[in-house]
């Protein structure tokens, strides 16, 4: 739910901002704050958010620093109303001359193109290294809080993007380490779930953690790769194997991998018909395993905004 802020009672002299989950709110809060007390260096907890989705992150400790002169134009821009936010995305907030911890954004806010994966993406491992735990992993958490969904009791499919692909690839690369090579084959096997074209890309996973459940369900489970069904409003699609059609996912014995790569197509009709949907259901429709679970509101929205790219 979006904040809506007043700036003449925000600026009364015992205010004290402390969290805020919303990207225009936190820059109206903290420019509010340093209006009220321009010389002090207050310690915050500030709750981040990534850009249009409006999910938490993580919590980050900042310590800013505004000079009289920030400070007059901070208040400014708060009687101007720059910093007020009502329902829906929030607008871009003037830059203030504020020091933060931090800097580090989504791979998918400084890329020119998000529909493909260049070298050019690729980052210096150690760096990544360096900065993974701090950044990376929180992000992925929170991208993943969103776009995965649990069907029945054991079965988990992961909406893939450009940022948990990125993220993905250096994950790859950390671990083994492998050079330029290393680079070309992990953007020729991950590149291709990247959603662009109509095309929205899926992990389904099956997790079970006991050995011997595990062997026997994925013996019954056989081609699930083709019973899984997208449904957006009046628009349903059958999601199709992504990947090599000469590598089969089920083998001789009927035995199915565990790990599968889906995509759903949607043509230009469905497309715009998926745009005025409500209510969407990912399904399965095998014989030893039927269910369904309706998707949230924020991944309906990020399967559309994936639809126009």
């Amino acid at each position: 739910q979006a904040l809506r802020l007043s700036a003449a009672a925000a600026l009364a002299p015992d205010y004290r901002p402390r969290t805020c989950n919303h990207p225009a709110a936190l820059e109206h809060l903290t420019a509010v704050f340093l209006t009220v007390q321009p010389r002090s260096k207050p310690l915050f907890t500030l709750l981040f958010t990534i850009p249009h989705t409006g999910v938490v992150t993580r919590t980050m400790q900042a310590r800013f620093s505004l000079a009289l002169r920030g400070a007059r134009s901070a208040a400014q821009a708060v009687r101007n109303g720059a910093f007020g936010c009502g329902v829906g995305r929030a607008r871009a907030a003037p830059a203030l001359a504020l020091r933060a911890a931090s800097s580090w954004s989504l791979p998918s806010t400084r890329v020119a193109d998000v529909t493909k994966f260049s070298r050019d993406y690729v980052m210096d491992i150690d760096d990544y290294a360096a900065m993974r735990s701090q950044h990376v992993l929180p992000a992925r958490r929170a991208i993943k809080g969103v776009r995965r969904v649990e069907i029945g009791p054991f079965v988990t499919v992961n909406f893939e993007n450009f940022d948990l692909i990125w993220i993905q690839i250096h994950e790859m690369l950390r671990i083994e380490r492998g050079g330029e090579e290393q680079i070309k084959d992990e953007i020729e096997a991950y590149e291709p779930l990247i959603p662009r074209n109509g095309n929205i890309c899926a992990t389904l996973m099956i997790e079970i953690d006991n050995r011997e459940k595990r062997r026997r369900e994925l013996s019954q489970l056989g081609f699930i790769e083709n019973t899984v069904r997208l449904q957006i409003g009046d628009v349903s699609v059958v999601a199709a194997p992504l990947g090599d059609d000469d590598v089969p996912r089920t083998d001789e014995n009927g035995r199915t991998s565990a790990v599968h790569f889906l995509r759903f197509h949607f043509d230009d009709e469905a497309v715009a018909r998926v745009r005025e949907a409500d209510e969407a259901h990912l399904i399965i429709e095998h014989d030893h395993y039927r269910h369904s679970t309706r998707l949230r509101p924020e991944l309906v929205q990020e399967i559309c905004r994936d639809l126009k790219r």
